[in-house]
């Protein structure tokens, strides 16, 4: 399935859009980090970072508003 089909299912399931090419569960992120360069997502377990683009910004932050 395409990034778009994952896209519209919402917050309802837990999915968050953080880049073009990032679809993050968000049960497994464990801090939102600002850096020089933008916002990262890293995640629990030692699995690495994610970037959040400059379009899906607004998203990322009301989302950790909520939590």
């Amino acid at each position: 399935n395409s990034m778009k089909y994952f896209d519209t299912w919402g917050e309802e399931s837990g999915l968050l859009r953080c880049h073009r090419r990032y679809i993050v569960n968000m049960r497994n992120v464990k801090l939102l980090r600002k850096e020089k360069d933008g916002l990262t997502l890293e995640l629990s377990q030692d699995a690495g970072t994610l970037p959040v683009s400059r379009s899906y910004r607004p998203t990322v932050l009301q989302s950790f508003g909520k939590n």
